[in-house]
């Protein structure tokens, strides 16, 4: 979980978010689906999605997979607060993070004030988290307090980073980045892993 600086909001949120919220309130009550809207005819999930690609250099905000783009890795727009319970958040930029099909499906609803949020002021990777370099997984930093081991912990599992594949796909990713001819870290996935390996 790479930390980011977050920019200014897309003119449809700065403008529409409380306003969206009030109408999602309405919208889920009646059991209706989920609407992005639209703002001055554009469809806003597709601003909002370009708002955050170049946020994280268009990786997973959460495990940090590449390239979060259509035709590539299926693109998502993560609620770190879910809109299913909080609903006036739903539409504040705040919120709102770019994030792979798979971390979005492991997350789904669930929430915990433990989680991690890495546009953070305070979030560090090397406080919260270190890597296993034999098994590819992420773990607690095991160096720091029970309650920030807990932290990440819950935000290793909630996201399911250490699911199916995902360890393995970090180790081969490092072995391809170390056979590439002069890489460049922005192009391939797991940022962290790799710094922290080589």
């Amino acid at each position: 979980m790479r930390k980011f600086e977050r920019k200014a909001a897309p003119e449809c949120l700065r403008v529409n978010a409380k306003k969206y919220g009030k109408r999602w309130k309405i919208r889920h009550s009646k059991g209706k689906n989920w609407n992005w809207y639209e703002y001055q005819n554009q469809q806003n999930e597709v601003v909002i999605l370009d708002t955050l690609y170049p946020l994280t250099q268009n990786h997973c905000a959460f495990c940090d997979i590449q390239k979060v783009i259509k035709g590539q890795i299926r693109p998502t727009i993560e609620h770190f607060y879910p809109k299913e319970k909080y609903h006036f958040l739903a539409y504040r930029w705040n919120n709102l993070f770019l994030c792979c099909d798979s971390c979005q499906s492991y997350k789904l609803a669930k929430f915990s004030r433990k989680l991690l949020k890495p546009d953070s002021l305070a979030y560090d990777f090397d406080k919260y988290f270190m890597f296993d370099f034999e098994t590819g997984e992420i773990k607690p930093n095991e160096s720091q307090s029970l309650h920030t081991q807990a932290r990440a912990a819950e935000t290793i599992k909630i996201y399911g980073l250490n699911k199916d594949s995902r360890p393995q796909a970090r180790l081969n990713e490092l072995e391809y980045y170390i056979i590439t001819p002069f890489p460049t870290l922005v192009d391939f996935s797991y940022r962290d892993f790799i710094e922290r390996a080589m």
